[in-house]
This record gives structure tokens, sequence and C-alpha cells, in this order.
């Protein structure tokens, strides 16, 4: 910020943070005002909001030939990482023995080769699948 005919003794930098109750991210500004004396011929006092990226332990500020610069560093981001397990496929079960309702034919095995998922009774009515635990 340019100041002309201002030194370090005559600007006042100062930071306020405050948490309203319905945001619970902080506020930070940032305010530059006139200190003491100057305050006759002084320019007028600015503050700048500060954005939540902004490490306010990093802040510092700087003066010479009337012109105040102030550097911040932003905050390094913290990254989690977690691997997640990946389940094995599960096979078909393999179906041993279907029993139709009504019907005194043989009891026959369907071709499991070509298909991906056993059977579901929902697959044909009047059809009950039973399979035997592993």
């Amino acid at each position: 910020m340019l100041l002309p005919g201002f030194s370090s003794q005559s600007v006042k930098l100062s930071l306020s943070t405050k948490t309203e109750p319905t945001n619970l991210n902080p506020v930070s500004i940032l305010t530059i005002e006139p200190r003491g004396e100057t305050a006759v011929r002084a320019f007028q006092a600015t503050s700048f909001t500060l954005d939540q990226d902004v490490d306010l332990n990093s802040l510092s500020s700087s003066m010479a030939n009337g012109v105040l610069e102030v550097v911040a560093q932003k905050v390094k981001p913290k990254v989690q990482t977690k691997e997640i397990p990946i389940a094995e496929e599960l096979s078909p079960k393999k179906v041993d023995r279907v029993e139709i309702e009504g019907n005194d034919e043989e009891p026959q095995v369907p071709d499991t080769r070509a298909a991906a998922d056993p059977p579901s009774p929902n697959d044909s009515p009047g059809l009950e699948v039973y399979t035997e635990p592993e």
C-alpha cells in the first residue's frame, strides 16, 4: 500500500478474527490505520478481509519509502490418503439340484458355464432353486 510521507512508526497494522454464530468459519480482517499524532495529516483507515486459506501465523510486514508491504503464506492443505480394499469377485455358486413343482420329470441341472449369476426364484415362477453351502 502506498503511504507517501509515512513511516512504520506512524502506521498501525492490526488483525482481528471473529466467528459469527451463524457461520462456523472465522473471518479475519487486516486493518491499516494512522497511529497517534499523524492522524492530523492522516489517511483513511483501510481494511481487508483475508481469505480462509491464509496462514494467519505467517503474516509479516515491512515499510520502506512510504510503501507498506504485507506478506502471508497460504495454509498448506492437509491431505489424508486411505487405501480402500477391493473385495475379490465372487464366483457363481454351483447349483446341485433343481426342483420343479407339479412336474414329475427328472430334475434338470442348468448349464452354469454361460450364466454369470445363479438362477433366481424370480426368474421362473414355480421353480425353486436349492444350493448347498460350500
